[in-house]
């Protein structure tokens, strides 16, 4: 039997979001935006969302942060949309 600590010890680290830093939209060239998703709130974590896209509307600035999905790190960019944050993964050349 796995217990949930084995689990969570396995999980990639960024498997929880890691925000890596702020940087102003202006200096995202679109030709790195790749996939794009609308990210919507969770009852435990809508207080965090809102006061995010607020921050995020007001200022100019994008997030860059560390995401998993299906089983695999990505750089992603989130943004505010019309709406709510839109996540967008970035392709680059490595």
């Amino acid at each position: 039997m796995i217990d949930e600590q084995e689990l969570t010890g396995a999980e990639p680290r960024s498997a929880r979001w890691s925000c890596c830093r702020f940087v102003p939209a202006a200096q995202v060239d679109p030709v790195y935006l790749d996939t794009s998703y609308y990210v919507i709130r969770e009852a435990a974590g809508q207080r965090l969302y809102t006061l995010l896209f607020q921050a995020l509307s007001r200022s100019g600035y994008v997030a860059m942060a560390q995401w998993t999905a299906h089983n695999r790190e990505h750089i992603v960019l989130l943004r505010p949309g019309r709406h709510g944050l839109i996540l967008h993964t970035l392709s680059y050349q490595g």
